[in-house]
């Protein structure tokens, strides 16, 4: 059975236990306690680890042969260069300020990814 499945049986079987008690009362004490219903919902819908590559750009793309790249991207790589540089040199993207949280990430980085997302749509 597929996870999807068992989470939706999960589901549809805690909701009925909750609807099948007597009273507002009882259900508020199923789901209190520790052993009931509460937390085996939160554990179906518990994100897990998703899968990453670090450094893809940086590393995989760089070597991508002209073929893979236009295939991924949908655009010469010496074409998507110079979109980078044109947009680097413009007054389109404004001076970023560091502000705390998650570095910011590079005009190419974002470029290349805006590229992957549309030419896979």
């Amino acid at each position: 059975m597929d996870v999807q499945r068992r989470r939706k049986r999960i589901c549809a079987v805690a909701l009925l236990q909750i609807h099948s008690e007597e009273s507002e009362l009882q259900n508020f004490a199923v789901l209190q306690n520790t052993t009931g219903i509460l937390p085996i919902l939160a554990s179906t819908f518990r994100r897990g680890e998703v899968p990453r590559v670090r450094g893809f750009i940086e590393n995989t793309v760089q070597r991508y042969d002209d073929l893979d790249f236009k295939f991924h991207f949908r655009l010469d790589r010496c074409t998507a260069d110079i979109l980078i540089n044109y947009l680097g040199n413009s007054n389109i993207r404004t001076l970023e300020t560091y502000l705390g949280g998650t570095p910011a990430l590079t005009l190419k980085k974002q470029l290349l990814m805006f590229l992957w997302f549309v030419g896979k749509v």
